[in-house]
Order: C-alpha cells, then sequence, then structure tokens
C-alpha cells in the first residue's frame, strides 16, 4: 500500500480548478493587469484627468501626458509625454500673466513642473510610488491562474511538499486571498492618491479636473476574488478532485 505523501491531510473540501473559481480569478488578472499599463504607456487609463483651456492632463502610474483638446489646423505635435518612470513628482506652475494652462512642450522636467520652486504640488513620488502595491497584486493574481493550470509534477516530485502544495488546491486559494487583499488595498490608496490630487487641480483657476478611470478597475478585481473563494471554500459537499 503506498504511503501518504507530506501534506496528504491538507485538502479542500472542493477543487479550485472549477469555472466558478478560475473565470472570476481570470476576469480580476485581467482586469489588474490592464489597466496598470496607464498614461504614458496606453492613453486609455489614467489616475486623474484635468482640462485647461485647450489642453488635456492625464496624470498615470508611470508619467504625465498633456494633449490639445482641439488640435485642428495644428501643424505639429499635438501629444506630450514624460518618459515612462516610477515614483515622480507633478507641480503645476501657476501662470501670472495669463490663463493658466499645461505645458505643450516637450520635456520631463516641464511637463511635470519640477523645473522651478513656484509651483502647486499636485503629485508627490512618495504618493505615485504606492502604484507598486498594484503591480505586485496584478502579479499575484497572473500567479493565481498560473497555479490552476500548473500540473504539480512541474514543482517537483510527488515526495516534495510543494508537489503536494499544489495538488491539494491550496496555492491558487492562498493566492487569491492575498491578490484580493492587495488589490483591495491598491484601491484604497489609488483614493489617497487621486483625490487629493484631484482637489488641488480643482482650486486652481481654469482648471477642472475628474477623478480617473484606473481606479474602478482596481475596485471590481478584489470584489471578483469573493464568489470565487466562496464557490470553493462555503461548500459543504466534498467533490471529486480534478487533479493536474
Amino acid at each position: 500500500m503506498p504511503q501518504p505523501g507530506p501534506l496528504s491531510w491538507l485538502r479542500l473540501n472542493n477543487s479550485p480548478r472549477v469555472p466558478s473559481f478560475a473565470g472570476p480569478c481570470a476576469l480580476a488578472a485581467a482586469l489588474l493587469c490592464v489597466c496598470l499599463f496607464s498614461e504614458p504607456f496606453w492613453q486609455n487609463f489614467y489616475l486623474v484627468k484635468a482640462d485647461s483651456l485647450n489642453v488635456t492632463m492625464k496624470a498615470g502610474a508611470w508619467g504625465v501626458c498633456n494633449r490639445l483638446r482641439n488640435n485642428t489646423n495644428v501643424v505639429g505635435p499635438s501629444t506630450w509625454c514624460t518618459s515612462k518612470m516610477s515614483g515622480y513628482n507633478f507641480n503645476f506652475i501657476l501662470n501670472s500673466t495669463g490663463i493658466n494652462q499645461f505645458p505643450t512642450e516637450a520635456g520631463d522636467s516641464i511637463i511635470l513642473g519640477t523645473t522651478g520652486t513656484d509651483g502647486i504640488s499636485i503629485l508627490t513620488a512618495s504618493t505615485t510610488g504606492l502604484v507598486w502595491v498594484h503591480v505586485i497584486a496584478a502579479i499575484l493574481s497572473v500567479l493565481t491562474v498560473v497555479s490552476l493550470i500548473l500540473p504539480p509534477s512541474y514543482l517537483g516530485s510527488p515526495e516534495s511538499r510543494l508537489f503536494a502544495f499544489q495538488k491539494s488546491g491550496l496555492a491558487p486559494v492562498l493566492l487569491a486571498i492575498v491578490s484580493s487583499v492587495l488589490a483591495f488595498i491598491a484601491f484604497i490608496l489609488y483614493l489617497v492618491i487621486i483625490l487629493p490630487a484631484k482637489n488641488r487641480l480643482n482650486d486652481i483657476d481654469g482648471i477642472s479636473a475628474s477623478v480617473g478611470n484606473a481606479l474602478w478597475f482596481v475596485l471590481p478585481s478584489s470584489l471578483l476574488y469573493l464568489p470565487a473563494l466562496f464557490s470553493v471554500l462555503m461548500r459543504s459537499s466534498r467533490n471529486e478532485y480534478a487533479d493536474l
């Protein structure tokens, strides 16, 4: 008679390798990853948006882009973006001789307003650096999906603890729990970053700011894990495992 392997006593009542668990986890991973590629990587996702008379500014996780709101009859570029960076400072330089506008010139220091000391601080490196919590949550969400399809044999021999941990179904469940918690923390941190920045911009004459859409991708990502976890942890019946 074969001897039970290490951690053989660890086994969930229901296998997590079912659509009710894998589907929400895959969708959560997709949402977390896609909105991570915000400005200036991708124009569709950003943390905060502000309009001046003829320029729209979008601050993303990795930089800032300014675009003309109306580029009719404009010869030359209509978009100016910073380099892709982590933990950046963003200031607004007041125009004492005319209407407040976002700059329409190339250059990180010009777009970010770090050329002088008389600007209004909108975002700081200590706050924008918190985006890395979102990065970690996205990585763990991908690992959750990978653990659902990765055969335990890829992690070692049947006698190894890592093999038993993967085969038991605990690995994807624990990864999903940590991903959900970190995604929710990232949502809270985004509120801490975005809301003060929006308010500071709205306090400037001629500027109208709003909350970015990346925020509303992170929150659903966190919540999607709840029905997935309930589908595995809250069922009392002991079903046959679909072991890999």
